[in-house]
C-alpha cells in the first residue's frame, strides 16, 4: 500500500511539474508574436513561411501579430515572376480562394517552378486543380530531396493534403499516403526529436508531427519553452543547431529563424485549443 502511494505522489508531481496552463500558453503565444514582429516578416525570403504565417493569424484570429499582406505582396512580389508564385499561396489567405490549374503553368514564371516544389498547390485547391495519377510518387520522390527538409516539407504537405483534397485521392494513394507518412513521421521523431535536447530541427519536427497527430508526440513536454517565451526570448538558435550546422547553412540562417517562429506558434497553438 505505501508503495501505491508513493507512486501515486510521484506520478502528480511529476504531471503537475510539466503542467501548462491556458495562461501560461496564451502569455507566451502574445509574446512570441512579438518576437516574431522584430524578425520582420516583410523579409521573409521564403514565401511560404510568410503565408504560413498569415494563415495562422487568420486561423487563430491573432490579431496582435501585426502582418499585412498587400505590404508583403509590394515587397516580395513585386514582378510577375514573384506574383504569379504569390498568387498559388491564395488559400493561405482565404479558404475561399480559388487557384485554377493553368496558375501552375504560366510561361516565365510558374511554368518555370520544378514539378516537386508544386505539390503544395495539387493539395490545396481540391475542386480547381487535378491531382497527378503519380502524385504520391511525386511526394515520395520529395521526402528525398535531402536530410531534413524534404521529409519536413513532405509532411507539411501531407497535412494540407489530408486537409483539404484527401476526398480526391483514389484508395491505393490513400493506403501510400499512409505508409509514406508512418515512414516519414518516424524516421523525423527518431532522429530530432526522441531524446534530444531542444534545437531548431527538434522544434520544426515537432510542428509537422503534431500537425499529422503523430501518437509519440500527444503528450511531449513543452513546458521549458513556453517558460522560455513566456519571459519574452528573442528568436533565436539554440545550442544544440551547431549538430545541424550544414542542414541549417543549405535551409539559410534567415530563413530558419523564421520557420522557428512559425514553428513554435503552431505548437503553442495547437496545444492551447487542446485546454
Amino acid at each position: 500500500m505505501k508503495k501505491i502511494f508513493i507512486l501515486l505522489i510521484t506520478f502528480f508531481i511529476f504531471s503537475y511539474t510539466h503542467a501548462v496552463s491556458s495562461q501560461d500558453l496564451d502569455t507566451a503565444i502574445y509574446k512570441l508574436s512579438k518576437q516574431i514582429m522584430v524578425l520582420d516578416p516583410y523579409q521573409y525570403d521564403d514565401m511560404e513561411t510568410y503565408m504560413e504565417l498569415a494563415y495562422l493569424k487568420r486561423k487563430y484570429k491573432l490579431d496582435y501579430l501585426k502582418i499585412y499582406d498587400t505590404l508583403y505582396r509590394d515587397r516580395k512580389a513585386y514582378n510577375n515572376y514573384y506574383y504569379d508564385q504569390y498568387i498559388l499561396y491564395s488559400k493561405f489567405l482565404s479558404d475561399s480562394a480559388v487557384v485554377t490549374e493553368d496558375c501552375l503553368n504560366i510561361p516565365g514564371s510558374t511554368g518555370n517552378l520544378h514539378v516537386l516544389k508544386k505539390l503544395l498547390f495539387y493539395a490545396l485547391y481540391p475542386e480547381t486543380i487535378k491531382i497527378p495519377s503519380n502524385y504520391i510518387e511525386q511526394l515520395e520522390e520529395l521526402s528525398t530531396v535531402a536530410e531534413f527538409i524534404g521529409p519536413y516539407k513532405t509532411l507539411q504537405i501531407i497535412y494540407y493534403l489530408k486537409k483539404y483534397n484527401y476526398q480526391n485521392l483514389s484508395d491505393a494513394q490513400k493506403s501510400k499516403l499512409t505508409i509514406l507518412e508512418n515512414h516519414l513521421s518516424a524516421l523525423l521523431y527518431n532522429k530530432y526529436v526522441k531524446d534530444k535536447p531542444w534545437s531548431s530541427l527538434h522544434i520544426l519536427s515537432l510542428k509537422v508531427l503534431k500537425l499529422n497527430e503523430y501518437s509519440m508526440v500527444k503528450d511531449i513536454d513543452i513546458s521549458k519553452l513556453v517558460e522560455m517565451y513566456k519571459q519574452n526570448k528573442p528568436i533565436d538558435y539554440f545550442d544544440d543547431d551547431m549538430k545541424y550546422v550544414e542542414i541549417i547553412g543549405n535551409i539559410g540562417g534567415t530563413n530558419i529563424l523564421g520557420k522557428d517562429g512559425n514553428a513554435l506558434l503552431w505548437i503553442f497553438l495547437m496545444e492551447y485549443n487542446k485546454k
